[in-house]
């Protein structure tokens, strides 16, 4: 399982049959100190906020989309195909996977993440 910025060179090549669904997140953080950037000048802590957050997230998300093309267009190409479950095959691997889930969600609890229940329906789109 890998994404489509799949940096293995001749990946398609080797796969034939592409399977493209939302399976998986990527964050990136860039973190400081909160007194040492308290400390720095007002203009210094001005240009890190304007070059951070939603202008971040906007120049991340286009070398992220430049990043997979290569591969993406790779697997359009002759004797490749990329297959897109329905709504319908996808609630059935929810279902078939809830079991995995529920261990997952109490091992966090156990762990003392004692909100994995609800921060797991807040990432399914639950009130």
């Amino acid at each position: 399982m890998t994404n489509w910025g799949n940096p293995l060179p001749g990946f398609n090549d080797f796969m034939k049959f592409h399977t493209d669904i939302a399976f998986y997140t990527s964050v990136l953080f860039v973190v400081m100190n909160k007194q040492k950037f308290a400390a720095l000048p007002t203009d210094i802590r001005s240009a890190i906020d304007d070059l951070s957050n939603d202008a971040l997230v906007a120049r991340f998300g286009g070398l992220w989309n430049k990043w997979d093309k290569p591969v993406r267009d790779g697997a359009s190409g002759p004797g490749q195909e990329i297959i897109v479950p329905g709504a319908g095959v996808l609630a059935q691997w929810h279902d078939a996977l809830r079991p995995a889930t529920e261990r997952y969600l109490d091992g966090l609890i156990a762990g003392g993440f004692t909100d994995a229940r609800t921060a797991y329906a807040r990432l399914l789109g639950a009130p």
